[in-house]
């Protein structure tokens, strides 16, 4: 394994290097059926490494962290968030925390304040919002 200039091991993998060829091979034929891709672009891609943490997805969140607790984006607007609940569920929800998006180990909340992800909020938060991996799923999705 490599290391990136930031300490961390790559780790890169494909759909071939986790599973059975037969059923990569499965898998492709499937979804070449039904979506009416190119089986052998599918079977390419099942081949092609991806990169679970990448030099510049490390980077970008190193960059984010002097600005947890800033407001990054314009806000959602007053009353507009609000939607069919009741009157407790509102009072008792902090809906300017309610995230629009994330990246890693970060979200923006409707507030247009970037928050760290501090305690497990998902199963996945180990791995951040929008991990690259999850491109393996992709390519899996049949």
């Amino acid at each position: 394994m490599t290391q990136t200039s930031l300490g961390f091991e790559q780790v890169c993998r494909s759909l071939s290097d986790l599973t059975l060829t037969a059923q990569v091979e499965q898998a492709c034929q499937s979804r070449a059926m039904l979506s009416g891709e190119d089986l052998s672009e599918l079977l390419i891609r099942a081949d092609e490494p991806v990169d679970f943490y990448p030099e510049a997805f490390q980077k970008r969140q190193l960059d984010l962290l002097s600005k947890v607790g800033t407001v990054v984006i314009d806000p959602v607007p007053e009353g507009q968030t609000n939607g069919a609940s009741s009157k407790s569920f509102n009072a008792a929800t902090k809906i300017k925390m309610s995230p629009l998006s994330g990246a890693g180990l970060f979200r923006i909340g409707e507030s247009g304040r970037l928050y760290l992800i501090t305690k497990s909020e998902h199963y996945h938060a180990p791995l951040g919002h929008s991990f690259p991996g999850y491109a393996l799923i992709e390519r899996a999705r049949g």
